[in-house]
């Protein structure tokens, strides 16, 4: 029996997304959970999200940081915590020179 993993994946870039995806499902099912992602790719899907159930159901948000058309990983979080939102949050980004 494996324990669900929910994540929230704040990622635009849909092929890179469904490759680490594959990934990560493959990792985290070696260490015994099942992992269940649901991907959201601006803010205005998450402010949808928040409205709905405060994103009580995710165990962990993964946050890119470097959005394009969109914004910054930062304002989503600050978004999120705004609304007293504590879900352990892990940014990353192909391009480390724009985060400040």
């Amino acid at each position: 029996m494996k324990i669900n993993y929910n994540i929230l994946w704040v990622e635009d870039n849909l092929s890179w997304y469904g490759t680490t995806l594959e990934l990560f499902s493959n990792t985290l099912s070696d260490e015994g959970f099942e992992l269940i992602a649901e991907r959201k790719d601006n803010i205005q899907q998450i402010r949808e999200l928040i409205g709905q159930d405060g994103l009580k159901k995710y165990d962990m948000l993964l946050v890119d940081f470097t959005l394009k058309d969109s914004e910054t990983g930062d304002e989503i979080i600050k978004l999120i915590r705004e609304n007293e939102i504590y879900t352990d949050v892990l940014f990353y980004s192909s391009a480390p020179d724009k985060v400040i």
